[in-house]
């Protein structure tokens, strides 16, 4: 296949080698007062270009290190050693094989652990960094007990409805990586699975606005990383949590985690149990056909929900040599919902042999996503060659057993038609395969090249069965003509080459990935097949422009591309109640996007952000309504075109060590084309969102902090978004040394997180409203235990590479 031959010479083409040099440094490392040796103390060798680690190794009994077979270049040493301040040192320039002994090094002892300057210094959780915005969730009260759905409202820009549809600056299309490796499941069961994760097993979110050539393509609206911890800390440690939560109802989890750190080894454990009881109420209406002929159908109900879950997450990473390092990961989260439905249904004029429907709905979803990741890196040189590969299986697993049961009543509130009553039962077995492997090359001291190949094999066993009562019997059978056992396969094949330069204060980036797809699916019931082979070229670029030292600018472009699920494709239908069903499109094409983004920051206290997106194809989820048989169809399809405008702006400042403030704000201009439902729409809107995050430091030991949120209403397509907001409090304060944390916050404090959808079709009104259980008190106490203090070396990569380069320079 001349793809394949395409991509397998990527590779070739970026592995050019360089001379070997010859420069070495050696030196020594005491601790205070010169009397002691540094003995088995690691020492890095970082090139000053990026702050890349060449080099590490450690120290002997006396103390002494040597580095030999070291590229020309500027270089640095980062020396990190427990309870001793890190040791960052001045430029070393290597020239001509030189041979270079440092005068003695001295390590100074710390007063203070890391934790007690943490609690006594707030730090904003917030930072941008090379067009990634980035949340920790290091020392965030609010973060304390939630789950990344939580967190991720607060994600600036983020907005999700009430479905849990998630938009990136008016943006629809993002996709989730875990650790850097993309998870294509369907979109809402990954978002089940953000609903059920724990934050206490998470070390950061990294939003990826305009993603460079080396991840994959998927995701118009740009990706979003979730980081999970490591253990940064030497020798062994561990937490406990708890959490108690009420609001409507009561709700609860609980967390712990265990981990060991050598110089070599490094084990990390976390396991968390997350309980969830929420109650919301709803209310739907539809009207069809016009004023003199005005059908109206109205809903009102609630969902009383119970939710368990249980995460669990470890790790083990090996050192084998100084250069070479290898990972294995296994996260597995089985869970179980149950939702309780009861609603009635008025209606008047329709053309139906009932005036009233009364239902209640059993459903009962049970799941499980439990993955492996290997990971591998070995550093060949100095110049910074590495070669990393990634292979990670995931199998998702999902059952879901609806049972609905409905009596029918006539003006007069008699029963006008026998009892009927359903099951939609739903098992679904997604398996995920893929493989990575990438490659770095530093050409000539100035450019850096990367390049990557990567696999990616997709197969889905989806059985869907429909089974009817007899009417007014309990007797059921299996309806064929709304079953389906359907068999979905894909497959990915992808190569890219990303290079990188730097010319003083300009940085520029370029890359090409190459995709190909290949899509064979089946209905076996009635044997429906789709059969698709593309392939896409998807450029990227950005150009940085350092103009001061407080004044920066970046401009960055992508193409990018959202294929569409396998649930998206089936067009089964999937009854949610006598009058609601959903059904996927086997015509649906994949949408792209072009993206351009021009951020400014100014010395990290104002960064502004202006974005174009361009979309062809755009995949547009919709509700309309069978004027014959009155049924409510929520389906999708594709707009000819969408184009958004945005701009946002984001203010932080820190007010000396006890206050600091983050104010985000933006706005986007939206147009859509298309035709929906036989319907051509021209439409045009505006929408804006804004949030405001602040942290207090009120006494030694004691935080408090404020989020609120507000977004404005806005119009997507034919559907009509309303106005939602929240406003989050926490008090956070510190005991025993630092080792027991206590949080208390109160969630949706104004009880503003709900909103409504409306739509406008042709002589058709649809209306839906939800309110669910979001304002709630959680008390969060966490012990932790073991070594305490923090060896600097695996603390936050991007506060370290900003500390040492402020250093070196």
């Amino acid at each position: 296949m001349i793809i394949r031959k395409y991509l397998g010479g990527l590779l070739v083409l970026s592995a050019i080698t360089t001379a070997n040099a010859q420069s070495s440094i050696q030196g020594n490392v005491a601790l205070e007062a010169a009397t002691t040796p540094a003995g088995h103390c690691m020492v890095a060798l970082m090139r000053m270009q990026d702050s890349l680690e060449m080099q590490k190794e450690e120290t002997s009994e006396n103390g002494n290190f040597h580095f030999d077979a070291i590229a020309d270049g500027n270089y640095f040493l980062q020396i990190n050693y427990p309870s001793f301040y890190n040791y960052t040192s001045a430029i070393i320039t290597l020239k001509d094989s030189t041979k270079i002994a440092l005068p003695d090094i001295v390590l100074h002892l710390k007063t203070t652990s890391l934790n007690e300057v943490s609690i006594n210094a707030l730090k904003s959780g917030l930072s941008f960094k090379d067009g990634k915005i980035i949340l920790s969730t290091a020392n965030n009260p609010l973060a304390s007990g939630s789950t990344v759905i939580e967190l991720l409202k607060t994600l600036p820009g983020v907005i999700l409805d009430a479905d849990n549809n998630i938009t990136v600056n008016a943006k629809a299309g993002v996709r989730f990586m875990i650790n850097g490796v993309l998870q294509q499941i369907p979109e809402a069961q990954m978002m089940l699975l953000l609903s059920n994760m724990s934050t206490e097993s998470v070390a950061s979110l990294e939003l990826i606005k305009n993603p460079p050539a080396k991840y994959d393509a998927a995701g118009t609206a740009g990706l979003i990383n979730i980081v999970t911890k490591q253990s940064k800390i030497k020798g062994y440690n561990g937490s406990i949590m708890t959490s108690l939560g009420m609001g409507k109802r009561f709700g609860g989890g609980a967390n712990a985690s265990l981990n060991f750190r050598s110089d070599k080894l490094s084990l990390f454990s976390n396991i968390s149990y997350l309980r969830r009881n929420p109650l919301t109420d709803f209310s739907m209406n539809r009207t069809i056909g016009t004023a003199n002929d005005l059908q109206s159908i109205r809903t009102t109900g609630s969902d009383n929900t119970q939710l368990h879950s249980i995460n669990i997450n470890a790790e083990l990473e090996y050192e084998l040599s100084p250069k070479t390092m290898m990972s294995l990961n296994f996260r597995t989260s089985p869970g179980k919902s149950s939702d309780h439905f009861l609603a009635e249904t008025n209606l008047h004029n329709a053309p139906l042999p009932y005036n009233q429907t009364d239902f209640t709905t059993e459903n009962v979803d049970k799941y499980n996503s439990p993955s492996i990741t290997l990971y591998a890196r070995h550093l060949f040189d100095t110049s910074g060659t590495q070669v990393s590969f990634t292979a990670d299986y995931t199998n998702f697993r999902y059952n879901e057993s609806r049972a609905n049961e409905n009596v029918f009543y006539d003006s007069n509130h008699s029963e006008s038609l026998p009892d009927k009553a359903y099951n939609n039962l739903m098992d679904l077995n997604f398996q995920v395969f893929t493989q990575k492997l990438d490659f770095t090359k530093t050409l000539f001291n100035t450019w850096v090249l990367e390049s990557g190949l990567k696999s990616s094999f997709v197969q889905n066993n989806s059985d869907n069965n429909l089974l009817r009562s007899y009417p007014g019997t309990d007797q059921f059978y299996n309806d064929p003509a709304f079953s389906s056992i359907y068999r979905y396969k894909e497959q990915i094949f992808a190569g890219y080459v990303n290079a990188m330069k730097s010319f003083g204060n300009i940085s520029l980036q370029g890359g090409l990935r190459a995709e190909q797809t290949l899509v064979n699916a089946v209905n076996k019931t009635n044997e429906e097949k789709l059969h698709r082979n593309y392939f896409n070229l998807f450029p990227s670029m950005s150009l940085a422009y350092k103009q001061s030292e407080k004044n920066s600018f970046q401009f960055t472009y992508s193409y990018r591309i959202d294929r569409p699920a396998y649930d998206q494709l089936n067009p089964i239908r999937l009854f949610f109640s006598e009058l609601n069903y959903g059904t996927g499109n086997s015509n649906l094409l994949p949408q792209y996007s072009h993206n351009l983004t021009l951020d400014y920051n100014y010395n990290n206290l104002l960064i502004s952000s202006i974005g174009l997106t361009k979309y062809s194809n755009s995949i547009y989820r919709y509700t309309y309504s069978d004027e014959a048989a009155g049924v409510q169809i929520d389906t999708i399809d594709n707009l000819a075109s969408r184009t958004i405008l945005s701009y946002s702006l984001t203010f932080q400042k820190q007010w000396g060590n006890a206050f600091n403030l983050q104010l985000s704000g933006m706005t986007a201009f939206c147009n859509s084309k298309g035709v929906i439902n036989q319907t051509s729409i021209d439409q045009h809107s505006l929408m804006g969102y804004l949030s405001a995050n602040s942290d207090l430091l009120l006494l030694q030991k004691m935080r408090l902090q404020l989020n609120a949120r507000y977004s404005t209403p806005y119009i997507d397509g034919i559907q009509h978004y309303s106005q939602r907001g929240s406003v989050d409090l926490a008090l956070q304060r510190r005991f025993m040394a630092d080792k027991l944390n206590v949080v208390l916050g109160i969630y949706d404090l104004l009880y503003t997180d709900y909103g409504s959808i409306k739509s406008n079709l042709p002589n058709q009104t649809y209306y839906e409203y939800a309110k669910n259980d979001s304002r709630r008190v959680r008390l969060n106490i966490t012990y932790r235990f073991g070594n305490m203090r923090i060896n600097r070396q695996f603390n936050n990569k991007q506060e370290e590479e900003n500390t040492r380069i402020k250093k070196v320079e």
